[in-house]
């Protein structure tokens, strides 16, 4: 019989409850992996390996995966290939899976690196293809914008990645590695999987956004709100007219004069009596159509606009932390005021056609 001293034992008793935890906390942060909770992941993993050595695989492999979903490709890069052939679960894809498609990615990623900071803290990690005064006319605004749109969300993000082509076959390239398609025509900025892209030339070789315009600025902000919400949403659903919505009202805080366009453009909607139903407006498919989108975008604004007339800043926060939760708009409508989005959108459009008939619906 081996006799073990009593030092020993305590030891190995001490490693297997510390595995245990470990392992339950790799659960844990498993769930909210699958959940879309890319931030919290990272923080907690980060934490727990703090407290092993060596580091353990599983909370390795987990922080790179959230990494990579929002595109901190250097951090995935380093985790995931430390662990050649890992995988933490069964049918779970190795990481050497995910280390080869960083290496794909940054192969026609922009090379050069700058950085935002507030102290210590990196705001945003900008990977930039010429330093010239398009993608300087982008820098300017990100601090302003992280400050408006933060503030608007009441939320401090971690650093976001931000990626500033000049190559539109690189950026299309790029886009498809990352989401698994490519851009739609019109997007030269997007605020794509927690991170921000913007590409300077179309496939036609013309620049469509001039550099500094009220245009540009007010984009810069609107895709940063999708950057936000998504990363604080997870792979809970936002029906288009919400997210859309709310972006185009952070790009009004760069850009006020939004509002009032915004409000011509919705006159002449109704009007016209081309205001979309709800259906369309909740659903992607026909909310981005090209029959739809240049009326959807300036009605989801404005259903957004009425809802904060009703319920605040504070109950849009409020929605959104109930949406989390409850992963349901309606849902998070019924426990938070008694409501639901066919209510919502209702009380909007007979308010709307209510201002047509007493000629109070602007110029």
């Amino acid at each position: 019989m081996i006799r073990r001293a009593p030092w020993l034992v305590a030891v190995l008793l001490a490693l297997c409850v510390s595995s245990a935890v470990v392992a339950d906390v790799a659960a844990d942060l498993a769930g909210l992996l699958a959940k879309g909770r890319y931030d919290e992941v990272i923080a907690a993993a980060t934490q727990e390996l703090e407290k092993t050595d060596p580091p353990d695989k599983q909370l390795v492999y987990l922080r790179g995966m959230a990494a990579f979903y929002i595109q901190w490709y250097g951090v995935a890069q380093k985790d995931m290939s430390s662990l050649g052939d890992y995988a933490p679960w069964e049918k779970w894809p190795p990481a050497s899976d995910f280390a080869g498609r960083v290496v794909r990615i940054k192969a026609v990623a922009p090379a050069n690196v700058d950085e935002i900071r507030r102290g210590k803290t990196c705001l945003f990690r900008i990977y930039y293809d010429e330093n010239n005064e398009w993608s300087q006319a982008i820098a300017a605004t990100l601090r302003e914008t992280y400050a408006e749109v933060c503030g608007l969300y009441g939320a401090e993000l971690a650093e976001t990645s931000v990626f500033i082509f000049s190559d539109g076959a690189r950026y299309n390239e790029f886009f498809r590695l990352g989401s698994g398609s490519p851009p739609t025509d019109w997007q030269w900025a997007a605020g794509a999987g927690g991170a921000l892209l913007f590409c300077q030339y179309d496939a036609d070789g013309s620049q469509p956004v001039p550099p500094g315009s009220a245009y540009m600025r007010s984009s810069i902000a609107h895709e940063f709100s999708h950057c936000l919400v998504r990363r604080y949403l997870g792979t809970t659903r936002i029906p288009p007219w919400l997210d859309e919505g709310l972006a185009t009202c952070c790009g009004a805080l760069l850009v006020p004069e939004d509002l009032a366009r915004n409000d011509l453009q919705v006159a002449a909607i109704v009007r016209l009596g081309q205001m979309l139903p709800l259906s369309v407006m909740a659903e992607s498919r026909g909310f981005y159509s090209n029959d739809n989108a240049k009326t959807a975008y300036p009605q989801g604004f404005a259903m957004v606009r009425f809802m904060a007339d009703q319920i605040g800043r504070d109950g849009l926060l409020k929605l959104l932390q109930l949406l989390r939760d409850e992963g349901d708009l309606d849902k998070a409508l019924d426990k938070g005021w008694q409501t639901n989005s066919t209510a919502v959108y209702e009380a909007w459009h007979d308010g709307m056609l209510r201002l047509l008939q007493e000629g109070k619906l602007g110029p």
